[in-house]
């Protein structure tokens, strides 16, 4: 925005101020103040003389397209003297700073505080750009997996879990985070889009996850990395396997020699007697094999899991996270 473009911007926000302190600017800048007056006032013209110079401040600091300290002097100037024409001028800093929700509540707030005192050309002009906003803002649920914690979005504290609403949120990039004492913060990068409602969950680390995160930088609670199974856990899964085909192993064993036998009581060739008898002994030496493995497996499953406090845990109370709307299995 070039500076001619700023400085008539800043002249319409000067003259939407509060009549006290658009009077003032219109006479030149200076209020003269009786000192005759009662005590209560003089107060109340030093307030507004202060306030007035704070927002001169603003109105300059945004012609010259300082927006950061415009808002400042502008809210500034609020919080001595209170006046709902100085939550246009902060609307329209944060406009062109392209904080949309928070300009959609400045301009609503503007329309609640100013009711009828707004001129009508002025309250269709803030309409049409609430109008406007609405496609650039978004309603985000934030949820934790813990109650009590404290969520932010950019930065700025939105309140605890739960959230008794869905907060308003600019479209873009966002950043989103839960903070609990106790527990390793959680944060997340969400894309927003203007109008389009969308729910994010942030779950805390278990204790065993972020210790295992705490000893290796490359754990990843959503993208496990091969350690966080445990040793324990893969002997079992190996045991398991070699469970299963010692089982198929034996049925194939068992049809095998259940076909030798049917071969003797019936009228055969030698040389088909000895392939059978021979398929038969191979199949159960396997067998035999395949049992000795599974009990090695599992005599090692067990060892690790007497040893290992981490795996012990994770194999039995870690193995299903139990959260008050939803049970699902985690590795």
């Amino acid at each position: 925005m070039n500076s001619h473009a700023l400085r008539s911007i800043a002249l319409s926000i000067t003259l939407c101020c509060a009549p006290s302190l658009a009077s003032a600017q219109e006479a030149g800048g200076t209020t003269e103040v009786d000192t005759q007056s009662a005590p209560a006032e003089a107060a109340e013209s030093e307030i507004t003389t202060k306030a007035r110079k704070h927002f001169q401040k603003g109105v300059d600091y945004y012609g010259e397209g300082d927006l950061v300290a415009a808002m400042v002097e502008f809210k500034r100037a609020y919080d001595i003297e209170p006046t709902f024409r100085l939550l246009y001028n902060i609307a329209q800093v944060v406009v062109e700073q392209r904080d949309y929700a928070a300009a959609e509540r400045y301009f609503k707030d503007y329309l609640a505080e100013g009711k009828t005192q707004i001129e009508i050309e002025r309250r269709i002009e803030v309409e049409r750009e609430l109008e406007r906003l609405r496609g650039r803002v978004a309603n985000v649920s934030l949820h934790s997996s813990l109650p009590n914690a404290q969520l932010f979005v950019d930065e700025q504290l939105v309140g605890r879990e739960p959230l008794p609403k869905a907060v308003r949120v600019s479209a873009g990039r966002r950043t989103v985070r839960a903070e609990l004492p106790g527990h390793a913060p959680v944060r997340r990068v969400i894309d927003v889009v203007g109008g389009e409602a969308q729910r994010v969950e942030l779950v805390f680390l278990t204790p065993l996850d972020q210790r295992y995160a705490e000893s290796d930088p490359s754990y990843s609670r959503d993208e496990p990395s091969s350690r966080s199974l445990g040793p324990a856990l893969w002997t079992g899964l190996a045991t398991g396997v070699l469970a299963a085909g010692t089982v198929g192993m034996a049925i194939w064993t068992q049809s095998e020699q259940s076909d030798y036998d049917a071969a003797v009581q019936r009228e055969t060739t030698r040389t088909e007697l000895d392939r059978l008898s021979d398929s038969t002994e191979q199949k159960a030496l396997i067998t035999d094999v395949l049992l000795g493995a599974t009990v090695v497996a599992g005599v090692i499953t067990v060892v690790l899991l007497l040893t290992d406090e981490d795996s012990a845990e994770r194999a039995t109370a870690s193995a299903i996270e139990r959260r008050p709307d939803a049970m699902r299995l985690r590795f």
